[in-house]
């Protein structure tokens, strides 16, 4: 589950850039809204990217006590 989610955060990475490229075009061409909107959909793919970080430290934290017990064991 980690690697796959280490994967997404690789997509959720390039989606921020593309929507950043789309914001930079559409100010270039005046047209404010479509910037704006945009933006506005860069921040929700930031937004998920920040929430699947906090998963992977979570997952990383179960996995490190896992390994903790195990090794006493």
């Amino acid at each position: 589950d980690g690697k796959e989610m280490r994967r997404a955060l690789g997509k959720l990475d390039e989606m921020q850039a593309r929507w950043t490229d789309k914001a930079e075009l559409a100010l270039s061409k005046g047209r404010e809204d479509l910037a704006k909107q945009a933006l506005i959909e860069r921040q929700k793919a930031a937004d998920m990217d920040a929430g699947l970080r906090d998963e992977i430290a979570n997952i990383d934290g179960t996995l490190k006590s896992y390994e903790t017990d195990i090794a006493k064991l």
